[in-house]
């Protein structure tokens, strides 16, 4: 989902009240108003006059801005400490002697 959309959209009761799940039968009780899903203007309209809210506040420059990957501005990258192999190296000089070390493998 690249691009921006309103639907579909989850809206919410006021007045909804979880489920009351007990070993006591007459004690048991439905969830009352659960949360709704809409797929078009015709069914969002349905459901507030229902007494249904959105969820929020559609905010399609938020989304965009979720969308666009930008560096951390403080971000610098660090070839050290590293793992070689199952020993961990911290400059290029241990790299170094650590690999003339290891036997070859071929």
């Amino acid at each position: 989902m690249d691009q921006y959309q309103d639907y579909p959209m989850w809206m919410h009761h006021p007045a909804m009240r979880s489920a009351t799940i007990s070993d006591d039968p007459t004690l048991r009780q439905p969830m009352k108003f659960p949360p709704v899903l809409v797929h078009n203007e015709d069914q969002r309209l349905e459901h507030e006059a229902r007494g249904y809210k959105m969820g929020g506040t559609p905010n399609p420059a938020a989304f965009r801005a979720q969308k666009v990957h930008r560096p951390t501005p403080a971000f610098v990258h660090h070839d050290y400490p590293k793992w070689v192999g199952d020993v961990l190296v911290q400059n290029v000089l241990e790299e170094a002697r650590l690999l003339e070390a290891q036997p070859n493998a071929s």
